[in-house]
């Protein structure tokens, strides 16, 4: 098959395309961050004092009277209720295969925006891959709320950017 009946037949099925390469990327990204976040320790144990209070708040502990921490409540719901929610246990694997999940969704969610954005798949995909690699700084501290406020961050500029969609032109 030649490059141009490529490209015919992804200009034909344009949604079909965009799954498929946003698929592949997103599972080349899901290989390289397990070998990231599983490879890597750290000599201070942020990871341990979080999954620990996590642990002690999904055991029924009052927060900031019974666990001390730094960090608001909406940390803990969100991934104490995770944690409930599927029944998993509250060890650094699990916590870590969270995080990887958290970092490519978060890295899908940039990339499809700027598509929608730009009109342009080359350009969400390249938005995708830049996002994982500025993300890369999610295995440094896994479990780290910075993960949930990225999350957040990203799922905001998809509904944003999916808000504007058929209104930019009309003002």
């Amino acid at each position: 098959m030649n490059w141009r009946r490529i490209q015919e037949r992804a200009a034909a099925q344009p949604a079909a395309t965009a799954i498929a390469l946003y698929t592949a990327v997103a599972i080349a990204a899901f290989l390289a961050a397990y070998v990231g976040i599983f490879s890597e320790f750290a000599a201070y144990d942020d990871e341990g004092t979080l999954l620990i209070t996590l642990k002690a708040f999904l055991h029924g502990d009052a927060l900031y009277k019974e666990i001390w921490s730094v960090y608001g409540p909406f940390y803990y719901e969100v991934f104490g209720g995770f944690f409930k929610l599927f029944g998993l246990s509250v060890n650094t694997d699990t916590s870590r295969m969270i995080v990887l999940f958290v970092w490519v969704g978060t890295s899908v969610l940039f990339g499809v925006a700027a598509q929608r954005l730009t009109g342009r798949l080359a350009l969400g995909l390249t938005a995708m891959i830049a996002a994982f690699s500025a993300l890369g700084v999610l295995a440094n501290e896994p479990m780290h709320p910075q993960g949930l406020c990225v999350l957040i961050l990203g799922a905001f500029f998809f509904f944003a950017v999916s808000g504007l969609r058929g209104k930019i032109g009309r003002s």
